[in-house]
């Protein structure tokens, strides 16, 4: 992931992503709280990965490929995505046709298990992938704030020219979650 902006209103800048460079993975590790009553702290990127080596949690990666998916997922994508509780019904990913993709991400969504707790299929213990899309966007916009002085409520964000209407739908609702206004998203 990267993140810029336009130097006076003209000239695409990148922004260098704090403990991370021009370029951050998108990884995400959640740690839980040392006190009751405390949130879990959420790791992004280079500090994710780290997280793995001294807490030994395993990141969250390569969730953009289950945004907005549902159904049966391919093997493939199960081997690939830490966590991933894809549900038992529905058609198979990638297999049928875009309606029936589209019908399972609405009526079927992909889960991912909490990387803190082994309980599988409980709900209290699932996170949809927006949810972990959008820290990863959150860390970006911060960094935005950060070098710009300025609040960002707007953004362009690249995604698949594959994705689907509701891949393009979950992206939209990471970036809410991760306090944007207005996403232009643009097809790579």
């Amino acid at each position: 992931s990267a993140v810029a902006y336009l130097k006076n209103g003209q000239t695409p800048t990148m922004i260098p992503i704090p403990h991370n460079g021009r370029t951050m993975p998108s990884l995400v590790s959640i740690l839980p709280s040392n006190h009751d009553n405390d949130k879990e702290i959420v790791m992004v990127g280079r500090e994710a990965a780290e997280a793995a080596h001294t807490y030994g949690v395993e990141p969250y990666c390569n969730v953009k490929r289950i945004l907005g998916t549902g159904g049966k997922l391919s093997p493939d994508i199960v081997k690939v995505v830490p966590f991933v509780q894809p549900s038992p019904v529905g058609q198979t990913f990638k297999k049928n046709s875009l309606t029936n993709q589209i019908a399972d991400a609405q009526n079927f969504p992909t889960l991912l298990r909490k990387s803190t707790t082994p309980l599988e299929n409980d709900p209290a213990t699932t996170l949809r992938p927006e949810v972990i899309s959008s820290h990863v966007l959150r860390t970006l916009v911060e960094t935005a704030q950060n070098h710009t002085h300025c609040r960002v409520t707007r953004a362009v964000i690249g995604v698949p020219a594959y994705f689907h209407d509701a891949q393009r739908e979950a992206t939209q609702q990471a970036a809410q979650l991760a306090g944007l206004d207005k996403v232009k998203l643009l097809r790579e």
